[in-house]
């Protein structure tokens, strides 16, 4: 699937199956699946998914700095969580460890290690230790990635560092109608559920 499929099916997602109750969940959540459901893809290796890799790496620094926007001018807690549940050190440690993550899958196979179990696990401990809260919309927003991608024609090594087995089930392609089709339907969801909780928070 294309990147912006990815993106509004990871958010879409992620919202419903957390159904955020705060202004400050809802950011987080907002902005923590947008990362999650793209970084899978920062193991790109052609030149014409280095292009894409860029797009990916554009999604997670606006998303990082629409964060700390919505921090600073709105006050909507997130500091607040992190001073209540986290710490300057633990917050570095996770950063530092998400980094490292996405160094190790950057240089593996496309849709090997980033697309793995092993992966997903990695990087939802990674969000934990920068801010338990964070956890479960990174848990969501990968597998909604790893999940879309098992339909494509490519195979995905879920097991890794096993070989085998490798699944795919053959049915998209990215950029086909079904990738069409698909981020048309989640944009729309993810447009309804931001108008649901935008109207509840005004009341």
């Amino acid at each position: 699937m294309t990147g912006k499929t990815h993106l509004a099916f990871g958010m879409a997602v992620t919202m419903l199956a957390t159904s955020p109750s705060t202004i400050s969940e809802t950011v987080m959540c907002l902005g923590v699946a947008s990362i999650g459901s793209v970084i899978s893809d920062i193991d790109v290796s052609t030149s014409k998914s280095r292009k894409n890799l860029n797009k990916i790496l554009i999604i997670i620094t606006v998303s990082v700095i629409l964060l700390a926007l919505a921090e600073l001018i709105f006050k909507i807690g997130i500091v607040k969580e992190i001073s209540k549940n986290s710490n300057v050190m633990r917050v570095i440690i996770g950063i530092m460890a998400m980094l490292m993550i996405c160094m190790f899958g950057k240089n593996c196979p496309h849709r090997s290690f980033m697309h793995s179990i092993l992966g997903l696990v990695l990087l939802t401990v990674s969000a934990y230790i920068i801010l338990p809260e964070f956890a479960l919309y990174m848990a969501i927003s990968v597998i909604s990635h790893i999940f879309l991608d098992m339909f494509n024609k490519k195979r995905i090594k879920l097991f890794y560092p096993l070989k085998k087995p490798a699944i795919a089930f053959r049915l998209c392609s990215a950029g086909g109608i079904a990738d069409y089709i698909l981020f048309r339907v989640s944009g729309l969801i993810l447009a309804v559920e931001l108008i649901i909780k935008i109207t509840g928070f005004l009341k």
